[in-house]
């Protein structure tokens, strides 16, 4: 994965987490991205750890 593309998906992973916190939504939000496969697991694990009021 080239730099931009790890930047890109950690601003992904962190606007998804904002987005889920907004609705209420952190466990869905946390099993849709860390679901087996998905290629966000590894960055939503990494967002969270760096942020874990989310």
């Amino acid at each position: 994965m080239t730099t931009l593309n790890f930047e890109l998906a950690v601003q992904l992973a962190v606007a998804t987490l904002h987005q889920a916190r907004a609705l209420n939504l952190k466990p869905m939000a946390a099993a849709v991205l860390d679901s087996a496969g998905h290629p966000l697991s590894l960055v939503s694990r990494l967002a969270r750890a760096a942020a874990p009021t989310l």
